[in-house]
């Protein structure tokens, strides 16, 4: 399987100007990226814009008013103008293979062709501007986007432009200060005639303080000293970086080319929005064309910032979760005077919204001015739980000692401090008081005319079945991080006593059905969200290996909630669904249906809530349905039609093995094991005539289990070699 190829073969195609550009959500424009700055194409024809932003640009302060200025901010618009293209045709094409926007611009004999893209490994934004017809003139800018706080100023110097938009002084918590220099290579000034079949080069170099203290400098030095040849090698090196990314898993579904499309465009945007080193992108990536993006833009702890990276784990693209964990560890130490003053807990207790560098994004103030000390939580205790999901996905996926010691462990002992003294031991079970499944919008009465005296006040919610499934996830995941590590075994007595005890999940009678229910005691259903499904993923509290009784009111639930298409359902409801075992035909038919409606051409699928999360769906799903490990079991194509065709290649399983098997007419063909970490491995055998497994052509050793669903075999391996499995 060429994974670049099939990759290169994917684009977003445009007929028509994006009319939802600038937004405070998801632009609909062409986009593009290098993992730290983000580019959206828009405007007119006549005034053709390009949206430039970067993670790291942020606004950190706080306000006495219920609009918070601290968010993430755009830095400025690239335009490229002739009002002879005024009402020209427009066409663009969005090519994930290699990350780069061609547009065109006809109109009778004039065309006029631009081609964009940020090169990986660079500070840079590059476009090329071509008159394919006619003689265009043209004027370029480069504009800061004006904001109430920012300190803006834009320089030009015959063919060379700079901005810099800076917030500083003594209301901000830090200082952000960014700057775009930009040179036209090829002409002398800033306008004039582009005659037909010549060309000129716009290079633009993007960076803030947070990048290098000499930011400015830098970025004027790259544009002095930049040529058409280096930029000819910083597009060799950007293509070879792209072909690297892509050939690092990939999947083939011939009857399936929406699917594939997603997965891949999914993928894309992530690896557009997210590099290490950086900032982590917040709610709608590094596409910001706003000054005022929903949300401010943040890190939402309740799921909107975790869930973006669900699929790049199990794709074996776990290099785009780097950002991840920077943030929420710089927020150990405000999280814990939360722990303190507001509950008396030892470890963290997480607000909502959160921004870098511990900025709460969600401070907030009553109509009267007074600051609100419950909104931020919205009555969740959960939030620090939820952030370690994917601290325990990329461990189990990897088994990075480094990592471990590094972020997930000092995190998640910080999460079990708050739950050793939040959690009540009671009639020989652990219980949760006064924890918010939902958020509780009686929180924010005074804050807002619309929560009045007839609110319904969720605040005394009793084991939210969210909670009971992210604490089981926790602790298992500890005992095992730290038995690895050889660390806190005078605590584990403790965090097994919690495993072994925790309520049960809490169930009711629906349409006839046995189903779960929100929290035993409290909210016990809701109409919108997937809350009541998320102790199943991403939670891994259920799955395949689990009590068929449990299993039954899993599914009924799915069919219950049927939430295929919701607000905020969309990372989690698809992937839950494939972990028990949901019929696959409706889920793959569900999914074609949000591709129809939810779904811009840039491959954005967008909903309420939003923003990059929804980049997980496809991958995370569609990987659990042809490949399952998080139970210790690999099994192959478990949730799949056997009368359609798949292949996947390098998908990565819990254990830190890297799995590629095909599915042909029925038959399970080509499965190949890369062991990473010389774990012992566990395959739900996909044959009835039993399997064999070699290594260097050699049969190794293995022994077999009979489970519900078929024939186990567990064989010993080594670090980073090969196995293949073959039919017996």
């Amino acid at each position: 399987m060429n994974t670049f190829e099939k990759a290169n073969g994917y684009m977003g195609i445009f007929s028509k100007l994006p009319s939802q550009t600038p937004t405070g959500g998801e632009p609909d424009g062409p986009l593009f990226g290098n993992g730290d700055i983000g580019v959206t194409a828009g405007g007119s024809t006549d005034n053709l814009t390009f949206w430039i932003s970067k993670n790291d640009i942020w606004h950190a302060t706080y306000t006495h008013k219920a609009e918070c200025e601290g968010a993430v901010k755009s830095l400025g618009t690239l335009n490229i103008c002739s009002d002879l293209l005024k009402d020209a045709d427009f066409s663009a094409k969005q090519r994930i293979g290699t990350a780069d926007v061609e547009i065109d611009l006809k109109k009778s004999e004039y065309h006029l062709n631009v081609q964009s893209y940020a090169p990986y490994q660079q500070s840079l934004v590059v476009v090329k501007l071509c008159a394919v017809k006619g003689n265009i003139p043209l004027n370029i800018g480069l504009s800061p986007i004006e904001d109430k706080g920012a300190v803006c100023t834009c320089v030009s110097d015959g063919n060379i432009f700079r901005i810099t938009k800076d917030y500083i002084g003594e209301a901000v918590e830090w200082e952000t200060k960014s700057a775009a220099v930009c040179r036209i290579i090829g002409w002398d000034n800033f306008n004039g005639i582009l005659h037909e079949g010549e060309s000129i080069l716009l290079a633009l170099s993007v960076r803030t303080n947070h990048d290098d203290p000499d930011y400015l400098n830098l970025s004027e030095t790259d544009i002095a000293n930049i040529t058409p040849e280096t930029l000819e090698q910083y597009r060799r090196e950007h293509e070879e970086w792209w072909k690297s990314f892509w050939a690092s898993s990939g999947i083939e579904i011939h009857s399936e080319p929406d699917i594939e499309k997603f997965w891949y465009g999914s993928h894309y945007l992530m690896a557009c929005c997210c590099k290490a080193g950086k900032f982590a992108p917040g709610i709608f990536g590094n596409w910001i064309t706003t000054n005022k993006p929903n949300w401010a833009g943040d890190y939402h702890l309740n799921y909107n910032y975790e869930a973006p990276w669900w699929g790049v784990y199990s794709s074996n693209k776990v290099e785009l979760s780097e950002p991840y964990d920077k943030p929420l560890m710089d927020y150990i130490p405000q999280a814990r005077e939360n722990a303190r003053v507001r509950l008396n807990c030892r470890g963290i207790y997480s607000k909502v919204g959160i921004g870098p560098f511990g900025f709460e994004t969600s401070r907030m103030y009553n109509l009267d001015g007074s600051e609100n000390n419950e909104a931020p939580y919205w009555g969740q205790k959960s939030n620090s739980a939820y952030a370690a999901v994917n601290m325990v996905m990329r461990f189990y996926s990897t088994w990075d000692e480094e990592y471990a010691r590094k972020y997930a462990l000092p995190y998640m002992r910080e999460v079990a401090d708050f739950w050793e003294d939040y959690l009540k031991f009671e009639d020989g079970r652990y219980v949760i008081y006064n924890d918010c499944i939902h958020e509780n919008s009686a929180a924010a009465k005074g804050m807002f005319e619309w929560v009045s005296d007839n609110t319904v006040d969720y605040s005394g919610d009793f084991n939210p079945i969210l909670t009971l499934g992210l604490l089981r996830m926790v602790f298992r995941a500890l005992i095992d991080m730290s038995e690895y590590l050889g660390t806190d075994s005078d605590r584990r007595e403790k965090w097994e006593h919690i495993l072994a005890n925790l309520s049960d999940f809490p169930t009711q009678q629906r349409e006839g059905k046995t189903v779960f229910r929100y929290t035993e005691r409290g909210m016990d259903w809701c109409d919108g969200n997937s809350l009541g499904i998320q102790h199943i993923f991403p939670s891994g509290t259920i799955g395949l290996s689990s009590d068929e009784k449990l299993l039954k009111i899993a599914r009924d639930t799915i069919t219950v909630m049927h939430r295929w298409s919701d607000y905020n359902a969309f990372p989690t409801f698809f992937t839950a669904a494939a972990r028990v075992g949901y019929d696959p035909n409706i889920i793959l038919e569900k999914f074609k249906e949000q591709f129809m409606t939810h779904s811009f051409p840039n491959l954005f699928i967008y909903y309420g809530g939003g923003g990059i999360e929804c980049c997980s769906a496809v991958p995370s799903c569609i990987n659990e349905m042809l490949f399952q490990s998080h139970e210790g079991i690999i099994r192959l194509f478990p949730v799949w039609n056997r009368e359609k065709d798949a292949a996947f290649q390098d998908l990565r399983g819990y254990g830190a093995f890297v799995v590629s098997a095909a599915l042909r007419n029925g038959s399970v063909e080509d499965v190949s094991l890369i062991s990473e970490k010389g774990r012992i491995c566990s395959i739900l055998c996909p044959w009835d005539s039993g399997m064999i497994i070699l290594k260097d052509g050699v049969k190794v050793d293995y022994t077999t289990k009979e489970i519900k669903d078929g024939i186990v075999y567990t064989f010993k391996t080594e670090n980073n070699c090969r196995y293949d499995i073959r039919k017996n």
